[in-house]
């Protein structure tokens, strides 16, 4: 038997093992393991949104709500649906969900193995190879910290590897092609965070494909990605086109003009790159600790700069040789596949956790770079992606997504007494949806103020107000309890309804989020009162025309002070003679030496309030004694510590999103 035969036959051994139904289990089963060793999920998504929309799809009495879970509410339910049935399955069994909702790792730790496998087998030193650029792929910040939890990236990510694996095992089949096309319509349907990598892998295809076969292979493609999108997303996109005139309201509303919503975009810009520099080596910037980069949790991860820097060197290598640097067919695919995707990642989303299809792959391309740069030695090359990818897990910081200790409830949760025909309304941008999963009958759920930010003059906005309006049964507010309390202070302003009695608190295990109940009724205000005034500062509403300096221009959430002094003036009633109540809803960006920004809060020149604030919308007052009969309050956010963040050289302070000003709670009761 020569050589080359007995490197085929291990080879075939090897792929073989990997593709062992039996071995996908093992993997499934520690991956279950994995999760429940990392606790149980309390993250902010999990409470906003993930609890709610699956339950609401399965529950038609949900079906009243509106805007609940904010903005997320539009979101396809489908990949939430599991994790309903699973807290209905094992409600007090909270570790028993864990293990099925990190079966997922599993199945993406499976298809990430074969396609290295795959890659490197029957190559001097390719079983090394293959686990060092597994173990690159897998131990990634992005990926690791989102194993179990209910945010479905690591899903989304196994199926997009399971077609590319299954594209590059046979990328002149068209069967392999079509299933190929199914998995990434399934994961773009289910989740449309996936649709760069559905473009990457026709970029795949064709850098695999002779240009004589394109036409034939991009219209399998096409055609089995769109109905694998359909079967995960196509109810969910008739469904808003229904109720909202647009297949993914809100998202891209300046292109479809619902009247449901803005004529925004919707997209979260607070990750995209702030100068054409940061754009070409973005990864450099989260290679050591940061925060608010690509992320809203502090991280470190130097996967991706270290490759860029290993496949630079590896070009410029092969230049000077005149050969390609990787000159097979699935290297070529590969490389296709990653760059595309990388590019039309930060284009649209520069979110970290998005990245786990990249993660998963990089470790191959770093690999095979670095067994480029020295082809004729692929023992030591081989040697320094092991000792390179170990040096790498060292310096990785994870993060975290809030994981807590378990609790005897799968949610753990419970809700005061709620009477039925309720209208529970949500008083600010907090993760409170989870609580209407613990409703019972009858009781219905609005979102009064979120960060859904929709101009008055909307359907949504209309609606939400003639909901309230129009109630006839009980109102309760559900709002912040503790230092958040007073969030329903936007209410009043805005609906007319004030707090009447005491709040109850919700009861939950979740960390950092303290809600509670309270009673509420209408407002009555006498004609020499201050009339309930609402600024909204998203680009189009009322309140951007009372910015007087220090402002930046407003995007579609709100507007940031960009000076140490920012300056507002808005109207008042001359002839109040009693104490005002400013209510302003905010956030900042914090650092390593601060969790937030600090602020003075001035009007007329005194200082009435200092503020700290953090990278979560939270709601701040403060009573103004007397405005002495003008007819203008001139309202000064001094910033003690503006920040510039990477790529940005702005002095940012105060993210500033809802202002509402009234009439002293305490002489609203009185009357």
């Amino acid at each position: 038997m020569t050589g080359q035969t007995r490197a085929k036959r291990r080879k075939s051994l090897l792929v073989t093992f990997f593709q062992k139904s039996n071995f996908l289990l093992l993997l499934c089963f520690l991956a279950g393991l994995a999760s429940i060793a990392a606790g149980q999920d309390g993250s902010w998504d999990l409470q906003n949104y993930h609890i709610y929309n699956g339950y609401a799809l399965l529950h038609p009495a949900r079906w009243h709500d509106f805007v609940f879970a904010q903005s997320q509410s539009f979101l396809n339910p489908i990949l939430d649906v599991p994790l309903s049935w699973l807290d209905a399955a094992f409600p007090d069994s909270p570790r028993a969900v864990a293990f099925c909702m990190g079966l997922p790792f599993g199945v993406l730790a499976f298809c990430t193995i074969r396609l290295a496998v795959r890659l490197f087998a029957g190559r001097p030193y390719g079983v090394w190879a293959a686990a060092a650029a597994v173990i690159f792929g897998l131990s990634g910040s992005a990926t690791v910290s989102q194993i179990g939890l209910s945010s479905n990236e690591v899903l989304v990510a196994a199926c997009i590897i399971a077609a590319l694996d299954i594209l590059l095992a046979a990328p002149e089949k068209l069967s392999a092609i079509a299933w190929s096309g199914l998995f990434a319509g399934l994961a773009t349907g289910g989740k449309l965070t996936a649709a760069p990598y559905a473009v990457g892998l026709a970029a795949a295809l064709l850098a695999a494909s002779p240009p004589r076969r394109w036409p034939a292979a991009l219209g399998v493609l096409a055609a089995t990605g769109l109905a694998g999108t359909m079967l995960t997303g196509g109810f969910w996109m008739v469904h808003l086109q229904k109720l909202y005139g647009s297949p993914i309201f809100p998202y891209a509303n300046q292109f479809f003009n619902s009247p449901w919503a803005g004529a925004y975009g919707y997209n979260d810009t607070r990750f995209f790159p702030r100068s054409h520099r940061q754009a070409l080596f973005y990864p450099f910037w989260w290679a050591r600790w940061n925060l608010g980069v690509v992320s809203e949790q502090p991280f470190a991860d130097p996967r991706f700069a270290v490759l860029f820097c290993i496949a630079g060197l590896a070009a410029l290598t092969a230049l000077a040789r005149r050969r390609a640097v990787l000159p097979a067919a699935p290297w070529r695919a590969l490389t296709a596949f990653w760059l595309v995707s990388y590019v039309l990642w930060e284009k649209e989303f520069s979110i970290f956790r998005y990245v786990i299809p990249l993660e998963a792959t990089g470790g191959m391309l770093l690999v095979a770079c670095l067994r480029g740069v020295a082809p004729a030695r692929p023992a030591p090359a081989t040697a320094a992606a092991v000792l390179l990818t170990a040096a790498i897990c060292r310096e990785t910081i994870f993060p975290q997504w809030g994981h807590i200790p378990f609790q005897h409830r799968a949610i753990p949760a419970a809700l005061p007494n709620l009477p039925a025909g309720s209208l529970v309304i949500s008083s600010g941008p907090m993760a409170d949806s989870f609580v209407a999963a613990l409703a019972p009958p009858g009781v219905t759920f609005v979102g009064g103020n979120s960060n859904f930010y929709v101009p008055d003059n909307t359907l949504t906005a209309t609606r939400i107000a003639g909901t309230i309006a129009g109630w006839r049964g009980k109102l309760e507010i559900l709002e912040p309890a503790g230092a958040g309390a007073g969030a329903g202070d936007v209410l009043s302003a805005k609906y007319g309804i004030i707090t009447q009695g005491n709040c109850q608190p919700v009861l939950s295990a979740y960390q950092g989020n303290p809600l509670q109940l309270c009673p509420a009724g209408r407002e009555n205000f006498g004609p020499d009162s201050q009339k309930p005034e609402n600024f909204s500062f998203a680009a189009g509403d009322n309140g951007v025309a009372y910015a007087v300096s220090g402002w930046a221009p407003a995007e579609f959430w709100g507007m940031w002070s960009a000076a140490p002094d920012a300056i507002l003036r808005v109207p008042v009633n001359p002839r109040n003679k009693h104490k005002l109540l400013i209510t302003i809803l905010c956030f900042s960006i914090p650092d390593a030496k601060s969790p937030g920004r600090q602020v003075d809060f001035y009007a007329n020149g005194s200082l009435l309030a200092h503020w700290s604030l953090n990278r979560f919308p939270e709601t701040f007052s403060a009573t103004v004694p007397s405005v002495g009969g003008q007819a203008f309050l001139t309202l000064r956010f001094h910033t003690l510590d503006p920040i510039s963040v990477a790529g940005d050289t702005r002095q940012l302070g105060i993210a500033l999103q809802h202002l509402t000003l009234q009439e002293s709670i305490e002489n609203q009761v009185s009357k």
